[in-house]
Protein backbone atom coordinates (compact mmCIF):
# COMPACT_ATOMS: atom_id res chain seq x y z
CA UNK A 1 0.00 0.00 0.00
CA UNK A 2 1.22 3.69 -1.10
CA UNK A 3 -0.27 6.66 1.09
CA UNK A 4 0.50 9.89 -1.52
CA UNK A 5 -1.72 12.95 -1.37
CA UNK A 6 0.12 13.47 -4.84
CA UNK A 7 -1.62 10.64 -6.54
CA UNK A 8 -1.28 7.57 -8.11
CA UNK A 9 1.61 9.09 -10.39
CA UNK A 10 4.48 10.36 -7.61
CA UNK A 11 5.03 7.38 -6.24
CA UNK A 12 4.57 5.21 -9.37
CA UNK A 13 8.39 4.96 -10.47
CA UNK A 14 9.48 3.91 -7.12
CA UNK A 15 6.49 1.09 -6.41
CA UNK A 16 7.69 -0.32 -10.06
CA UNK A 17 11.13 -0.47 -9.34
CA UNK A 18 11.02 -1.91 -6.28
CA UNK A 19 7.75 -4.38 -6.43
CA UNK A 20 7.52 -5.07 -10.25
CA UNK A 21 3.94 -6.59 -10.80
CA UNK A 22 3.09 -6.40 -6.90
CA UNK A 23 -0.26 -5.21 -6.94
CA UNK A 24 -0.18 -1.32 -4.90
CA UNK A 25 -2.79 0.29 -3.58
CA UNK A 26 -2.40 4.27 -3.83
CA UNK A 27 -4.35 5.54 -0.91
CA UNK A 28 -4.74 9.29 -1.85
CA UNK A 29 -7.43 10.35 0.94
CA UNK A 30 -5.58 7.87 3.55
CA UNK A 31 -8.87 5.86 4.36
CA UNK A 32 -7.02 2.94 5.41
CA UNK A 33 -5.07 5.13 7.87
CA UNK A 34 -7.46 6.41 9.64
CA UNK A 35 -9.12 2.82 9.58
CA UNK A 36 -6.09 1.38 11.38
CA UNK A 37 -4.89 4.20 13.31
CA UNK A 38 -1.38 4.12 10.58
CA UNK A 39 0.40 7.02 11.57
CA UNK A 40 3.33 6.33 9.59
CA UNK A 41 4.33 4.23 6.27
CA UNK A 42 5.02 2.09 5.35
CA UNK A 43 2.70 -0.44 5.66
CA UNK A 44 1.12 -3.77 4.52
CA UNK A 45 -2.18 -5.14 4.54
CA UNK A 46 -2.75 -8.93 4.16
CA UNK A 47 -5.85 -9.47 2.13
CA UNK A 48 -6.90 -12.69 1.58
CA UNK A 49 -9.44 -14.35 -1.41
CA UNK A 50 -12.53 -13.72 0.18
CA UNK A 51 -11.38 -9.74 0.91
CA UNK A 52 -10.96 -10.07 4.22
CA UNK A 53 -7.94 -8.81 5.87
CA UNK A 54 -5.93 -11.68 7.72
CA UNK A 55 -2.79 -8.89 8.70
CA UNK A 56 -1.09 -6.14 9.10
CA UNK A 57 2.61 -4.44 9.13
CA UNK A 58 2.41 -0.95 10.61
CA UNK A 59 4.88 1.37 9.67
CA UNK A 60 7.77 -1.33 9.24
CA UNK A 61 7.23 -3.29 6.10
CA UNK A 62 9.59 -2.83 3.34
CA UNK A 63 9.33 -6.26 0.42
CA UNK A 64 13.41 -5.25 -0.07
CA UNK A 65 13.90 -6.48 3.52
CA UNK A 66 13.91 -10.57 3.89
CA UNK A 67 11.98 -10.73 6.94
CA UNK A 68 8.89 -8.76 5.05
CA UNK A 69 9.61 -11.38 2.28
CA UNK A 70 9.50 -14.16 4.70
CA UNK A 71 6.63 -13.01 6.02
CA UNK A 72 5.09 -12.96 3.19
CA UNK A 73 6.29 -16.34 2.15
CA UNK A 74 4.88 -17.98 5.14
CA UNK A 75 1.35 -16.32 4.85
CA UNK A 76 0.97 -17.58 1.41
CA UNK A 77 2.28 -20.88 1.88
CA UNK A 78 -0.15 -21.56 5.12
CA UNK A 79 -3.15 -19.24 4.60
CA UNK A 80 -3.15 -18.39 8.34
CA UNK A 81 -3.46 -14.81 9.37
CA UNK A 82 -0.97 -13.71 11.76
CA UNK A 83 -3.80 -11.37 13.25
CA UNK A 84 -5.20 -7.51 12.86
CA UNK A 85 -3.96 -5.96 15.95
CA UNK A 86 -6.94 -3.90 17.29
CA UNK A 87 -7.51 -0.11 16.84
CA UNK A 88 -5.01 1.82 19.02
CA UNK A 89 -7.23 4.54 19.99
CA UNK A 90 -4.16 6.69 20.92
CA UNK A 91 -3.47 5.96 17.08
CA UNK A 92 -6.89 7.10 16.29
CA UNK A 93 -6.32 10.38 13.55
CA UNK A 94 -8.53 13.76 14.80
CA UNK A 95 -10.90 14.75 12.57
CA UNK A 96 -9.83 18.18 12.06
CA UNK A 97 -6.29 16.39 10.94
CA UNK A 98 -7.62 14.20 8.45
CA UNK A 99 -9.69 16.84 7.14
CA UNK A 100 -6.72 19.04 6.30
CA UNK A 101 -4.64 15.96 5.07
CA UNK A 102 -7.64 15.54 2.63
CA UNK A 103 -7.91 19.16 1.46
CA UNK A 104 -3.73 19.02 1.51
CA UNK A 105 -4.38 15.85 -0.92
CA UNK A 106 -7.26 17.60 -3.45
CA UNK A 107 -4.89 20.70 -3.90
CA UNK A 108 -1.99 19.15 -5.05
CA UNK A 109 -4.04 17.04 -7.14
CA UNK A 110 -5.24 20.69 -8.61
CA UNK A 111 -1.93 21.78 -9.00
CA UNK A 112 -1.80 24.01 -6.20
CA UNK A 113 1.10 22.35 -3.62
CA UNK A 114 1.65 26.14 -2.01
CA UNK A 115 -2.02 25.55 -0.47
CA UNK A 116 -1.15 21.55 0.15
CA UNK A 117 2.04 22.57 2.00
CA UNK A 118 -0.26 25.67 4.20
CA UNK A 119 -2.46 22.90 4.82
CA UNK A 120 -0.02 19.57 5.81
CA UNK A 121 1.76 22.76 7.76
CA UNK A 122 -1.78 23.45 9.74
CA UNK A 123 -2.39 19.73 10.26
CA UNK A 124 1.07 18.92 11.78
CA UNK A 125 0.66 20.65 15.00
CA UNK A 126 -2.34 18.66 15.76
CA UNK A 127 -0.55 15.40 15.28
CA UNK A 128 3.27 15.84 15.78
CA UNK A 129 3.56 12.17 16.40
CA UNK A 130 2.31 11.27 13.11
CA UNK A 131 4.65 10.87 10.09
CA UNK A 132 2.47 10.35 7.57
CA UNK A 133 1.48 14.09 7.10
CA UNK A 134 5.30 15.10 7.49
CA UNK A 135 6.20 12.34 5.03
CA UNK A 136 3.89 14.00 2.56
CA UNK A 137 4.54 17.82 3.74
CA UNK A 138 8.65 16.76 2.79
CA UNK A 139 7.47 14.71 0.00
CA UNK A 140 5.38 18.14 -1.49
CA UNK A 141 8.82 20.47 -0.68
CA UNK A 142 11.49 18.12 -1.43
CA UNK A 143 10.68 15.63 -4.38
CA UNK A 144 14.10 14.53 -4.97
CA UNK A 145 14.22 13.33 -1.71
CA UNK A 146 11.36 10.40 -2.34
CA UNK A 147 10.60 9.97 -6.39
CA UNK A 148 13.86 9.92 -7.96
CA UNK A 149 16.03 7.16 -7.38
CA UNK A 150 15.76 5.83 -3.73
CA UNK A 151 13.88 7.14 -0.43
CA UNK A 152 16.63 9.18 1.19
CA UNK A 153 16.03 8.19 4.74
CA UNK A 154 19.39 9.99 5.99
CA UNK A 155 17.76 13.54 4.88
CA UNK A 156 14.53 11.83 7.13
CA UNK A 157 16.22 11.31 10.06
CA UNK A 158 18.09 14.76 10.06
CA UNK A 159 14.59 16.23 9.65
CA UNK A 160 13.25 14.57 12.79
CA UNK A 161 16.32 15.36 14.61
CA UNK A 162 16.12 19.11 13.66
CA UNK A 163 12.32 18.84 15.14
CA UNK A 164 10.81 19.37 11.47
Amino acid sequence: MALDVQGPDSPRRYAEATLGTFPTLVDEDNVLGDTFGLKAIPNALFVSAEGEVDGIVASSFDIRRPKSRELIERWLATSTPYGVPDADPDMEWSDEALRLFRQAGAAVRRGDRAAAVELLNEAFPLEPDNYIIRKQLWAIEHPEKFYLDDVDFDWQDEQLASGR
